[in-house]
């Protein structure tokens, strides 16, 4: 019932639908009842797919199943907050480390891997466009005394980038996150 509230608020906010602290729609999210059936627990991991949360499962056998397994458990009030801190892949760099490294540009090369259609509504200030189909054609004209860190739209074409690069020996990260950009040359991640 709560995710529905949640939902229905979402909707009326007219803003995405996200869990609190939990912005990766990639994340795993387990959802736990008495019973994997149960009405309850159908309905949560319903909401959470409906939200974007694409890895979203139901415990098989419930609560009791955990338990017997030897799981562990703890007492008392259950948590409200949500922990989850997203495991990089290799060669990927953390949004955190990205935001502040994009406006180092004596020491960093953005690379912008997107289209020019999509360019051409934003890119971050300072990075160099070069579309993924060019980048092995001018990769070595590429600096080598500066860190290159690419990024796209989702992160789809900074991660094929990435091992575009790091087959040629030149080293390099990739920001696998969505990337909003403005016009202007700000960005949200």
């Amino acid at each position: 019932a709560e995710l529905q509230a949640m939902t229905q608020k979402f909707i009326a906010q007219k803003t995405v639908a996200e869990l609190p602290g939990v912005s990766d729609m990639r994340a795993p999210l387990i959802v736990y009842a008495d019973s994997h059936t149960s009405k309850e627990a159908l309905l949560a991991y319903k909401e959470l797919r409906s939200w974007g949360y694409g890895n979203a499962s139901i415990l098989k056998g419930g609560f009791a199943a955990w338990q017997a397994a030897g799981l562990p458990v703890a007492a008392g009030d259950a948590s409200t907050r949500i922990v989850y801190e997203k495991k990089l892949a290799p060669g990927a760099i953390a949004p955190q480390e990205f935001t502040a490294l994009a406006s180092a540009v004596d020491t960093v090369l953005l690379i912008d891997v997107r289209t020019d259609e999509e360019v051409a509504s934003g890119k971050i200030s300072g990075a160099r466009h070069i579309p993924l189909e060019k980048l092995e054609g001018v990769a070595a004209e590429l600096p080598r005394d500066r860190e290159i860190l690419i990024y796209c739209a989702n992160g789809i074409r900074a991660e094929m980038a990435h091992q575009t690069l790091t087959a040629m020996g030149i080293r390099n990260r990739y920001l696998n996150e969505t990337v909003s950009i403005a016009k202007d040359g700000s960005f949200k991640i």
